[in-house]
């Protein structure tokens, strides 16, 4: 999927739509979240639109979100359609709840990305015991959206950077337990949601990594003995 996604904003930039068509239903018959690739290649053509005026004229190429409007609808048709293994039956979660579990998920997000340690392969939606896991829930969104924000304004000058920082946020927001979409998003915890997210936070962090190797070294290796940790 990372790979169908790279590919198509690569070959959308340079104006091969037949090609960015193809990585495009590469990277959506290996993930649902492929979709997302529409997404990307908007942000792409603004941030490029802004960053150089004078391509204004060719950023948004209608014709080319045409042809992938075309590829996603046609995937979409099969996989409800034919592949969609039988209908499926929504939860009625209270809204108080869901933004306790959109709060904790954007919180354990930032978790992962930053220590990705004690993974797990699927975690479950449980209800708020006390106030204080509101609290820490609300406390470690509040954090991630912070550190966020910071990022931001330091890239402020950077267009290429601020792209990679939009990067995850299609993402998270198709798959937060806010959208009633039933059961499915109530599982954002699990990291296998968050592989195609964390790109773009390492993409932002490489230009400042690329100038401390020890930093950078000293990263990896903190990743991946963190990483090694597995749970149930």
């Amino acid at each position: 999927a990372a790979a169908g996604l790279l590919g198509m904003l690569l070959a959308h930039l340079r104006g091969r739509t037949a090609w960015a068509c193809a990585a495009f239903a590469a990277a959506l018959l290996s993930k649902e979240a492929g979709a997302a690739g529409i997404l990307l290649t908007s942000l792409a053509d603004l941030s490029r639109r802004r960053h150089d005026p004078a391509r204004a004229g060719d950023s948004l190429r209608l014709s080319a979100y045409g042809a992938y409007a075309a590829v996603l609808g046609a995937y979409l048709g099969m996989r409800f359609g034919p592949l969609s293994g039988g209908p499926q039956t929504g939860l009625a979660i209270p809204w108080a709840e869901r933004l306790y579990h959109g709060l904790r998920a954007l919180a354990e997000t930032g978790r992962v990305f930053a220590l990705p340690w004690n993974l797990r392969i699927e975690y479950f939606a449980i209800a708020p015991e006390s106030a204080l896991a509101w609290a820490a829930a609300a406390g470690g969104a509040a954090a991630v959206a912070g550190a966020w924000a910071a990022a931001w304004r330091f890239a402020s000058r950077e267009s290429s950077l601020k792209f990679w920082l939009m990067w995850p946020l299609p993402f998270l927001v198709l798959t937060s337990p806010l959208l009633p979409a039933g059961l499915l998003n109530l599982r954002l915890f699990a990291e296998r949601w968050l592989y195609l997210p964390a790109l773009g936070a390492c993409a932002a962090l490489a230009p400042v990594l690329a100038r401390r190797p020890r930093l950078a070294a000293l990263l990896l290796a903190s990743w991946t003995a963190s990483a090694a940790s597995w749970a149930s």
